[in-house]
């Protein structure tokens, strides 16, 4: 089953992956991983915490080596689809709605 995956990061870190402030000539975002997410892909989630609510979500396109593309973020506020938040890199969770 493919996970959703739930990055820490602080808003201004992501300001400019949001719908309205990615060009239109821009397809996706991205995120700068280590390697190859496996456990994620296509149609999955992609959410940012602020490690007490999510606050941005949006849709996984391509996981590429060093990238997680996604659709250009949507603003929500959202409980965190688990208990503990990783403070470094992402952790996979179950898919939300």
């Amino acid at each position: 089953m493919t996970k959703d995956v739930l990055i820490y990061s602080s808003r201004d870190d992501v300001e400019h992956k949001l719908a309205e402030n990615v060009p239109d000539h821009h397809d996706y975002a991205f995120w700068t991983v280590s390697g190859t997410p496996r456990q994620t892909g296509p149609g999955a989630s992609v959410l940012f915490t602020d490690g007490d609510r999510v606050y941005a979500r949006g849709r996984i396109i391509e996981c590429a080596e060093g990238e997680l593309r996604f659709e250009p973020l949507e603003h929500v506020n959202e409980p965190l689809p688990c208990e503990s938040v990783a403070y470094q890199g992402f952790k996979y969770v179950e898919p939300s709605a």
